[in-house]
């Protein structure tokens, strides 16, 4: 989820910063997943949980729209 107002981004189930979950690989420079970025509880920090993904829009209907 981004922050309208400052365009910070992060989880929208937890409020980790999305720079710790979505990283890139220093060797290679390939984009990431890291489940452990997300805080301890959260549903998406599971093994069996789906990638969360970035979802953007000032409505929910815009959001949907991205997907």
């Amino acid at each position: 989820m981004t922050c309208r107002s400052c365009g910070f981004e992060f989880c929208w189930e937890c409020l980790a910063d999305w720079n710790y979950i979505h990283t890139m690989d220093p060797l290679t420079g390939d984009a990431r997943y890291e489940r452990r970025g997300h805080n301890p509880g959260c549903y998406f920090r599971e093994d069996s949980a789906p990638q969360a993904t970035r979802v953007a829009g000032n409505t929910v209907i815009e959001a949907i729209g991205m997907l």
